[in-house]
């Protein structure tokens, strides 16, 4: 998908069932730096930066929303 609005969200859970609301992470623009989506050689990359986005030490499940609707979900620790 090389062209929509892609979001991303940031979720800090606490235990299995208990979360913290949403952290939206979406990026501004296709550069290089802060939370930012650029595609290069067919592949989507995105750089987080956590301290701009409130990111804390933690356990963080990271949803990224396209815009075909899909979701893609991958699970961080912080330390």
């Amino acid at each position: 998908m090389t062209a929509g609005v892609h979001t991303l969200n940031a979720i800090k859970w606490s235990s299995q069932t208990d979360s913290d609301p949403a952290i939206d992470a979406t990026p501004g623009d296709a550069a290089t730096t802060g939370n930012q989506f650029r595609l290069a050689d067919g592949e989507w990359h995105f750089n987080l930066d956590t301290r701009a986005a409130g990111m804390s030490v933690g356990k963080w499940e990271l949803v990224a929303t396209l815009s075909d609707g899909s979701r893609h979900r991958v699970w961080i620790q912080i330390k």
